[in-house]
């Protein structure tokens, strides 16, 4: 049953009330009456509430609940039968002490209950917030981030110097450069010649910043369209560059930038949001709290103290 109406009777609201509160060995008062059970033993049950809350699945606004793909729904009832059948071995370990268990409850729940109080007080901060305004603002302020950088189309030689020295690959790359005359040409030697084996037609687009400085620097310093430089040595080898096109650098415009924008700074603002609540206790702590630095102090004295007997050969 994937679509299931959630409307609560007062029977259904005090079993609701007799699960919360109930123990191992009354698995059947957690079980609405009209609920379905899809797996049930002496000591447990994967009933649909389980999978409602497992899956967190959204109650729709006329009480149905949203269960989404049958394949998941299948994989999270499967999942809770595993996870109860393994609990019920583990639990009879007697490997977590009462005291753990209480401990882990109450966390479980404190962390659970924090984070979506958090994520509930920032989104109400975020309410009134003009984000067009905001992506605006942030955009004049940080033009550089939205610069296209000019950016050149360039063919290379490439003569590799691990089984040659340097002078020789120069020496090789001025012999076969001695012919060119044209585009065609130099195309013609870089795809008989080259030992980039990645790239045979030696065409690439580079930006400043993205190759390495000798390079960046024999390509950009050609100027007119054809232009073949001298040899130029980089850590990869020798490499002769002839410049295809260059095109200039450009603005992006802020209509294009402003989705990018906006959920950068929803992003950022709510993390710097929640980041705020989570240190606001220690910058305004509650009026009944007491806080007992002394004790902090000395309890930490001792921790270090045994910390460095411990090193201690």
């Amino acid at each position: 049953m994937l679509q299931a109406n959630v409307s609560k009777t007062a029977k259904s609201s005090v079993l609701a009330l007799l699960c919360a509160l109930a123990v191992i060995g009354q698995p059947k008062v957690c079980q609405a009456s009209d609920e379905a059970v899809f797996y049930s033993s002496n000591d447990f049950t994967v009933t649909e509430r389980d999978l409602r809350l497992y899956l967190s699945a959204p109650i729709e606004p006329d009480g149905s609940v949203s269960w989404g793909s049958p394949e998941r729904v299948q994989q999270a009832i499967s999942e809770l039968y595993v996870l109860k059948t393994l609990a019920r071995q583990a639990d009879a370990s007697g490997l977590i002490s009462e005291e753990e268990r209480e401990w882990i409850a109450y966390y479980s729940l404190a962390l659970t209950t924090v984070q979506r109080f958090i994520a509930s007080e920032v989104d109400v901060m975020m309410e009134g917030v003009d984000w067009q305004d905001e992506a605006k603002e942030y955009f004049l302020a940080e033009r550089h981030e939205f610069m296209t950088p000019a950016s050149l189309t360039v063919r290379t030689l490439l003569l590799k110097t691990e089984d040659r020295t340097v002078a020789e690959a120069v020496l090789r790359a001025e012999e076969l450069m001695a012919g060119v005359e044209t585009k065609e040409h130099f195309e013609q030697v870089v795809r008989d010649h080259t030992e980039d084996a990645g790239n045979p037609e030696g065409r690439i687009v580079i930006a400043k910043g993205q190759t390495v400085p000798e390079f960046e620097t024999a390509a950009f310093a050609l100027e007119a369209l054809g232009d073949i430089s001298d040899p130029v040595v980089s850590r990869f080898g020798v490499h002769v560059i002839q410049l295809l096109d260059r095109q200039p650098g450009s603005a992006m415009p802020f209509e294009k930038a402003q989705s990018a924008i906006i959920e950068r700074l929803k992003q950022t603002r709510r993390d710097q949001a929640a980041d705020s609540f989570k240190t606001s206790p220690h910058r305004e702590p509650p009026p009944d709290v007491v806080h007992h630095e002394d004790v902090i102090s000395n309890f930490l004295s001792s921790v270090a103290q045994q910390h460095k007997a411990s090193l201690s050969p």
